[in-house]
């Protein structure tokens, strides 16, 4: 009885863990932000995708901003990344 349970166990480990999402985090100073396209780019020159119903200021968005972003890689799509968060990063965040 416990071998089964010790199994199943493991197989549901296995089974979350293979396809779980988790999210990254990242700090960093705006390099771009494309309205149309809602794309920021960040100064390690990757590209982020904010959604539409996201909410910025423009001091979020201002050129030159240390900002984190919450992001996942669209597993469609590995060169994606889907910010679910942004916010001022605090005085001090290492620089990428």
């Amino acid at each position: 009885m416990i071998n089964k349970t010790v199994v199943a166990a493991s197989i549901a480990a296995v089974l979350l863990a293979s396809g779980a999402a988790t999210a990254a985090e990242v700090t960093g100073a705006t390099k771009g932000w494309d309205t149309k396209g809602q794309m920021l780019t960040l100064e390690n020159d990757l590209a982020y995708n904010l959604p539409t119903n996201l909410q910025t200021s423009a001091e979020l968005m201002a050129i030159g901003s240390r900002v984190t972003l919450v992001f996942d890689v669209d597993p469609a799509d590995a060169t994606k990344r889907l910010v679910s968060k942004i916010s001022m990063a605090p005085v001090g965040a290492p620089r990428p």
